[in-house]
């Protein structure tokens, strides 16, 4: 899967080796979005239908499938947003790896 680090990492790594410019800032976090946006919705499906499965109503499926959306979707987002927007006010864009990281 493609993880809040795994976008960390990368946008990171394109920093450092200078592969990723200013000027691809826009379109890398589009393709960040889009990534995503396919990820938060083949979890929030598995979810939604375990949640079927296991007995409990519509209901309880769609608020722990919006859940998933928004955990998903937002944590990939600033896995990339995050090293840019350090880059950007001169802070090593390293330190955003750590921050956003969620132990389970």
């Amino acid at each position: 899967t493609h993880s809040h680090s795994q976008a960390a990492v990368l946008v990171i790594r394109g920093l450092a080796t200078g592969t990723i410019a200013p000027h691809r800032y826009v379109r890398l976090i589009l393709n960040e979005i889009r990534m995503a946006l396919l990820i938060a919705t083949i979890i929030v499906s598995v979810g939604f239908i375990r949640v079927l499965v296991f007995g409990y109503g519509a209901l309880a499926a769609a608020a722990i499938g919006l859940s998933l959306f928004i955990i998903v979707a937002v944590s990939v987002v600033l896995g990339a947003c995050l090293p840019l927007l350090f880059h950007r006010i001169r802070l090593d864009p390293s330190h955003a790896g750590p921050t956003i990281q969620v132990r389970d």
